[in-house]
């Protein structure tokens, strides 16, 4: 088990062993998703296009319609 520990300031440090196995790079945002009682860290997606992060317009559906637009 890896763990690594919450400073006074409120920051975490990501673990060397965390760090080489992901594709985290520095400036990258970190997203927390709540499950129950923990936090679920994913790296957060960087979007050029605004509308792309609803999710209810990312279906197989939309894509054939919209391909030609």
């Amino acid at each position: 088990m890896i763990t690594s520990r919450v400073t006074s300031e409120g920051e975490i440090t990501i673990p060397l062993e965390i760090g080489e196995a992901s594709t985290l790079r520095v400036g990258d945002e970190i997203r927390h998703d709540m499950q129950g009682d923990k936090s679920v860290p994913t790296k957060a997606m960087r979007v050029s296009e605004p509308f792309a992060v609803f999710e209810e317009w990312q279906s197989e559906a939309d894509h054939i319609a919209y391909v030609e637009l």
